[in-house]
C-alpha cells in the first residue's frame, strides 16, 4: 500500500491528542448513524467480545463493551474472518468516544509488518454512536494474505462492535427471489425506447457483475433491435430484434457498472419493452 496511508495513520495519531480527545470527554454532541444495507452485499458482525488487546495478550480492557480503563490508550484487534475473493464495500460501528478503526492486511510470505488497508477516525460523541462508512473503492480479500479489524481506542473510550458488508467469492448464478422482478414497463411508466436514447435501468443490486434478465418487446413502430450495454461501451450486437407492431422477447444476460445499473438502446424504430429479473452471475 501507498506510504500515505501509514502517514495518515500518524498524522491522526497526533490530530486526535489533547485537542481532539476534549471534544471526545464533551464538547462534541456530533452524532453520525448507521446507513441502510446495501441491496446484494453480505454481513458479518464483529462482536467486542472478539477484539484482544494487542501485545502482552492480556485482558487489559472490559471485554462487553471493548473500553479501555487503564492509564495508556491500546490497540485492540480481531480476526476478520471472510473468504478471498470478497470485497468490502461498506463498513459499520458502534462506540463511544472518538476511535480510529483500521483494516490490516498481513501477507503470509511476508509476516511483518501490518500494512493498513482502510484507516478512518470515526466521529466524536459521549453518547452510544453509530457510524456508516460506504466505500468508493472496495477492499478485496486476497488469497495471499489474513486480515483483521483494529481499533485504536483512548482511556474511557468503547467499541461495541463492527459491521462489514461484503460481496462474497464468485458463486455462478444467484436467482432473484424479490417478490417484484419487474425492473423496467416502459407502456406504465417513462414512455417507449427511442432510438439513439439509452434506457438506464437499475439491477437493486450491487457487486454482481451481470443481470440475467427477460427482456419483451411490443408495439414497435418498425423493425429494429434493441442492444444491451454497461457504462458508455456501447454493444451495438442486438439481445432482441422486433418487428414492426409484433412482440418480441429473449432471455439477456446484461452486463453491469459498479453501482449495478445496465442500459438498453432501441435501433431503427421505438419500441415498448418490459424487462423482469431473473437472477444474477457474479
Amino acid at each position: 500500500m501507498p506510504e500515505t496511508i501509514a502517514q495518515s495513520r500518524r498524522s491522526i495519531l497526533r490530530w486526535i491528542g489533547a485537542a481532539a480527545f476534549s471534544s471526545v470527554l464533551g464538547e462534541s454532541t456530533a452524532h453520525a448513524e448507521l446507513s441502510p444495507p446495501l441491496p446484494g452485499l453480505s454481513y458479518l458482525g464483529i462482536d467486542a467480545f472478539a477484539f484482544w488487546p494487542e501485545g502482552d495478550g492480556r485482558r487489559i480492557y472490559q471485554d462487553l463493551t471493548g473500553t479501555v480503563p487503564s492509564n495508556s490508550p491500546a490497540r485492540i484487534s480481531a480476526p476478520l474472518f471472510l473468504p478471498a475473493g470478497s470485497s468490502i464495500l461498506q463498513i459499520s460501528a458502534s462506540y463511544i468516544g472518538q476511535p480510529i478503526i483500521s483494516i490490516s492486511r498481513r501477507r503470509l510470505a511476508t509476516p511483518t509488518p501490518l500494512t493498513d488497508v482502510y484507516l478512518k477516525a470515526l466521529p466524536a460523541g459521549l453518547n452510544p454512536f453509530e457510524s456508516t462508512d460506504n466505500l468508493a473503492t472496495p477492499i478485496k480479500i486476497d488469497t495471499d494474505s489474513t486480515y483483521a479489524v483494529r481499533v485504536f481506542t483512548s482511556v474511557g473510550q468503547s467499541i461495541f462492535g463492527v459491521q462489514v458488508g461484503y460481496v462474497p467469492p464468485a458463486a455462478g448464478f444467484v436467482p432473484n427471489t424479490a417478490a417484484n422482478k419487474r425492473l423496467l414497463d416502459t407502456v406504465r411508466s417513462g414512455g417507449p425506447l427511442l432510438v439513439g436514447n439509452a434506457r438506464q435501468i437499475a439491477s437493486r443490486s450491487l457487486g454482481n457483475k451481470f443481470a440475467v434478465i427477460n427482456v419483451t418487446t411490443s408495439q414497435a413502430t418498425n423493425n429494429g433491435f434493441l442492444s444491451c450495454y454497461a457504462g458508455s461501451a456501447i454493444n451495438h450486437l442486438p439481445v432482441v430484434s422486433y418487428r414492426n407492431g409484433g412482440n418480441s422477447g429473449n432471455l439477456v444476460i446484461a452486463p453491469l457498472t459498479g453501482t449495478g445499473t445496465f442500459k438498453l438502446l432501441a435501433h431503427g424504430s421505438k419500441t415498448h419493452a418490459t424487462v423482469d429479473l431473473v437472477g444474477f452471475l457474479r
